[in-house]
């Protein structure tokens, strides 16, 4: 499920949709401005086949700008990063890429300048999607990032970052510095820096229906690095092989224990590790509702006016960390 952002003023009238039905959803937050306490939205159901439809808009809208052709040999597309936090866009741009026969490289948000420049000078990414608190690490490392000519990033803001009003003011002059520095270094690579907003509507007006050659079982689907916390991230290479054969064998083995009527899987954990993007494909596959979630609104004590993640979700599933064990059982 995604839980979308609505302003606190307004959204005592909304109204909050079933989760019932087969759906995932996804939540974005806002803060009230004078309180550290997090105001966040109810759920709001986005259907599978929304979240096709989107990813058609951002396959078409990479294809219309160039960054890809569906002439391209499999092989001599560029390859691109997501640098992002957990999110229902994490997952979209994964999905579009994949559908591109793109490699995606993922990055950790927690990654200093020299982690994610390894991750993306050492596979040669030629294309960026991240979120809007790693917009300055971007800029940061992007003049020695030389192959990247696409920066894609989600405009909306993280709840669980912006703090009080002033800092929020801050933040924006930030990271519009930060997009300004991005947008001249991209400018001498013929490439630019395009909000998500902005992709999306792009691919909408201009649909494509041909993609070029499917990927194959041999192709590279991800280069997933690692947190770097025992030295340089170190980036390991899963094909579309290994991802199907694994997918095969874990909807055979969870398949029969979930309901995608009723049963939902928090997900907060980062997508940069192959267990939670493992276990999101496994239920997005099987149909189950994926609720998104952050660590710091996952109480009722974390949020004003509203419930935490817990509470709102009622999630059937979630992943325990540090032991990386599913965890069963409504809180």
């Amino acid at each position: 499920m995604l839980r979308l952002p609505s302003l606190t003023s307004l959204h005592k009238r909304a109204t909050r949709r079933s989760l019932k039905s087969v759906e995932p959803v996804s939540r974005r937050h806002c803060r009230t401005r004078l309180t550290p306490s997090f105001t966040l939205s109810e759920p709001k159901p986005v259907s599978h086949r929304q979240l096709n439809e989107l990813v058609k808009q951002i396959t078409s809208a990479l294809l219309y700008l160039g960054v890809t052709s569906s002439t391209a040999p499999i092989a001599e597309r560029p390859r691109a990063s997501i640098y992002a936090d957990t999110s229902m866009n994490w997952q979209l741009l994964s999905q579009a890429f994949a559908r591109l026969g793109m490699p995606i490289t993922t990055a950790y948000t927690t990654l200093g300048e020299e982690g994610l420049e390894t991750s993306l000078v050492e596979p040669d990414v030629g294309v960026v999607f991240c979120g809007p608190d790693q917009v300055s690490m971007v800029a940061k490392v992007l003049p020695r990032a030389e192959k990247v000519k696409w920066v894609v990033y989600d405009g909306e803001a993280r709840a669980d970052q912006v703090h009080l009003q002033l800092v929020s003011i801050v933040w924006l002059a930030d990271r519009q510095a930060a997009l300004a520095a991005i947008g001249d270094v991209l400018g001498t690579r013929k490439g630019q820096v395009i909000p998500l907003s902005r992709l999306l509507e792009m691919g909408n007006a201009n649909p494509a229906e041909d993609l070029g050659p499917k990927p194959q079982p041999s192709d590279l689907f991800c280069i997933m690095y690692t947190s770097g916390s025992t030295g340089p991230p170190k980036g390991v290479l899963l094909t579309h092989g290994n991802v199907i054969a694994s997918l095969a064998g874990s909807t055979m083995l969870y398949g029969k224990y979930f309901d995608p009527k009723t049963d939902l899987l928090l997900a907060y954990l980062p997508l940069a590790h192959i267990l939670e993007q493992f276990l999101e494909f496994t239920f997005y596959l099987l149909g189950v509702q994926v609720g998104y979630a952050t660590v710091k609104t996952l109480l009722d004590d974390s949020v004003r006016n509203c419930r935490g993640d817990f509470a709102a979700y009622k999630p059937v599933g979630r992943l325990r960390d540090p032991a990386e064990t599913i965890a069963y059982g409504r809180p």
